[in-house]
């Protein structure tokens, strides 16, 4: 997933030392650390909020506070890693490995998502966390099967899935495949 060439020579991080470079790894780790932490606590705020029916401010924090925390310091540590991977083949260290594993649970995440949303669609997958005929007669439009995208009426689904086809997927590839770039 990052392998490559060593990514962009042009670029500032390639002209900082060694040193320099481990730092800047180190911030990264600590950005994602507490970008984890920070949409841990906003998701309970969401809970709480979608409790106290203050609902436009929870889908506030869900489509910006989620993304910021997590979302943005992710891709930017895709980047780091990818300029540097080559460094990173010869000098693994504790921040490095985090790092590669983290990187790796997002594609496997997203992989499996695509994976679900593609069977879902091909199969008309349903709802086994909802019953279509309790929605249909609640008096609620949007909790209704066609009058909402369909992976919000799979959501339950989608996110058990890929978390269970993300964490096997992870644990195929780190624990029994043989991974040449971290001995």
């Amino acid at each position: 997933m990052l392998s490559g060439g060593g990514g962009n020579h042009h670029g500032h991080h390639h002209t900082m030392t060694t040193q320099q470079k481990k730092e800047h790894e180190l911030m990264v780790f600590n950005f994602l650390k507490f970008g984890h932490l920070l949409t841990f606590i906003a998701q309970i705020l969401i809970f709480f909020l979608k409790y106290k029916k203050l609902y436009n401010l929870s889908q506030f924090l869900q489509c910006y506070v989620a993304p910021a925390g997590y979302f943005f310091p992710m891709v930017y540590a895709i980047y780091v890693a990818k300029v540097d991977f080559e460094n990173w083949v010869h000098d693994v260290n504790y921040v490095r490995v985090w790092l590669l594993i983290e990187i790796s649970y997002f594609w496997m995440w997203l992989l499996s998502g695509m994976i679900f949303l593609l069977y879902a669609y091909i199969a008309k997958f349903k709802s086994i966390f909802k019953n279509e005929v309790l929605l249909q007669s609640d008096g609620n439009v949007w909790n209704d099967k066609d009058s909402d995208d369909f992976l919000r009426y799979l959501k339950q689904e989608y996110f058990l899935f890929a978390y269970m086809i993300s964490f096997m997927t992870m644990e195929i590839r780190t624990g029994f495949l043989e991974n040449e770039n971290v001995k």
